[in-house]
């Protein structure tokens, strides 16, 4: 029988450890008594010596490798062995005194990295190096060490030795950031890099050749980071531009650095993007313009009003959203579950409403599904779930809606959509609300079927690799 372990399940450090990382004495004084502590196993699988080369303790680390610690033992969680461990702590002294007991420099670990991508000193570096290490590498995610450095490790002479010896600096990897953009991403804490070390390393990345429109696989780029973080790197955003990042390059979702600095309220951003010649006509795949983000941030409204000039689009129809569901191929052939009249009927009859003509259309076509279409998104939406979501009293914890809303869709109990039950529009627009602490809604489609051709939109541009 197969047992699930949990953490709860897994040895805890024992006395042993914490002598490891603490006491040497007294580690010393444990191995006389029983030789065996020495490969003692802790939390998730970490022996005394992966605890000692954490914690630095060149003194524990001697003891421990003399008392015949396996030096290329992993631990459990990532299956990193104490080498990777001392890398980690740019600790020199424990990484020589490993390397000469045994420790293997090519040996990978759960995500595939050998310890020079952990490199946090060209000191520590060169020691891996001298011990053998390969530098022609890259990990599970298809990550270099030079990518590794600028996102994790964050050292600039390690980032030189990368690209003194021929390093990529615009390569993408398949999960993770280009190096320019590693330097301004939230792979690091923010906190625990300042911004100063960023700039240094931006400089020094742009002074030797890395582009600075690079783009990762998301569309982003280091300016579209950096605006979305600037609360903590101001000086990042105004030297990317000055050295020419295009503030109107879009990730793949069409958002612009404009877009997500107004969504954050960040005027000072919106100010330079604006000056450096950022475009506010601009819309998302989702035809929203920076301006329509702004929420209550009216310095920002003010400012970008008047020279946003937005394009209507006329209200799709519902053939067209179902012809465009159907262009995505894993779409092309699925049944379209719709409801009958009688159907349709009988649910305003129980909930003693009379529903808008788009509504009904959409309750035909597809009331009973298509697929995993909106259900793979997490939406409530087919005409069973009507009863429970159309008027739930819980919803008054979150919102102040009007008299006559309707619910129609549910997104995992925490945001919801609806149009208000008038008698008049049978083409009414489309409002959410989401369980925070504001109590407010927003309109966010003109009409039911703009509001599902939203969706189609997300699933055209999640699943657009398909279709190649």
């Amino acid at each position: 029988m197969a047992i699930n372990r949990t953490a709860r399940d897994e040895p805890r450090d024992q006395t042993v450890h914490d002598a490891a990382a603490n006491d040497s004495d007294h580690l010393q004084q444990l191995l006389r008594k029983n030789p065996q502590l020495r490969d003692a196993p802790g939390w998730f699988g970490r022996s005394p010596l992966h605890v000692a080369a954490s914690a630095a303790n060149e003194k524990s680390v001697k003891i421990l490798l003399n008392a015949g610690a396996d030096a290329n033992r992993p631990e459990g969680l990532h299956q990193d062995t104490a080498l990777a461990y001392a890398v980690t702590a740019d600790s020199a002294d424990c990484v020589r005194l490993l390397l000469r007991g045994g420790a293997d420099p090519n040996r990978r670990g759960a995500r595939g990295q050998t310890p020079i991508f952990l490199s946090r000193s060209l000191q520590v570096l060169n020691q891996l190096v001298e011990a053998g290490a390969k530098l022609d590498v890259v990990d599970a995610n298809g990550d270099s060490p030079i990518q590794a450095c600028a996102s994790y490790t964050g050292s600039l002479e390690v980032l030189r030795f990368w690209v003194e010896r021929g390093a990529d600096l615009d390569a993408e990897p398949v999960v993770g950031w280009p190096p320019l953009i590693g330097i301004v991403s939230t792979a690091i804490p923010l906190a625990k890099r300042s911004e100063s070390e960023r700039l240094e390393m931006i400089t020094w990345l742009l002074d030797h050749g890395a582009s600075i429109n690079v783009q990762d696989n998301q569309g982003m780029t280091a300016l579209a980071y950096a605006a979305e973080n600037y609360q903590h790197l101001p000086q990042c955003v105004q030297l990317l531009l000055e050295r020419g990042a295009d503030p109107n390059l879009p990730r793949k979702s069409q958002e612009t650095p404009l877009h997500l600095a107004t969504q954050r309220g960040y005027l000072d951003v919106v100010q330079m993007l604006v000056t450096y010649g950022a475009d506010p006509s601009v819309p998302n795949i989702h035809q929203v313009y920076p301006l329509d983000l702004s929420g209550n941030h009216d310095e920002i409204r003010v400012l970008l009003e008047p020279i946003t000039h937005k394009q209507l689009r006329p209200v799709p129809t519902s053939e067209a959203v179902v012809d465009r569901l159907k262009t995505i191929p894993r779409y092309a052939e699925v049944a379209f579950q719709g409801c009958t009249e009688e159907e349709i009927n009988a649910l305003e009859e129980r909930l003693h409403v009379s529903l808008p003509q788009s509504y009904r259309a959409f309750l035909r076509t597809m009331g009973h599904g298509v697929d995993d279409f909106m259900v793979s998104d997490r939406w409530t939406f087919t005409i069973d779930d009507l009863p429970k979501i159309a008027r739930d009293k819980e919803y008054e914890d979150f919102c102040d809606l009007p008299e006559n809303y309707f619910v129609f869709a549910d997104r995992s109990g925490y945001w919801w959509v609806f149009f208000i039950l008038d008698g008049i529009n049978e083409d009414p627009p489309v409002y959410g609300f989401d369980d925070g602490e504001d109590r407010t809604y927003r309109q966010v489609a003109r009409s039911v079927w703009e509001f599902v051709e939203s969706l189609v939109i997300d699933y055209e541009h999640w699943f657009k690799d398909e279709a190649k």
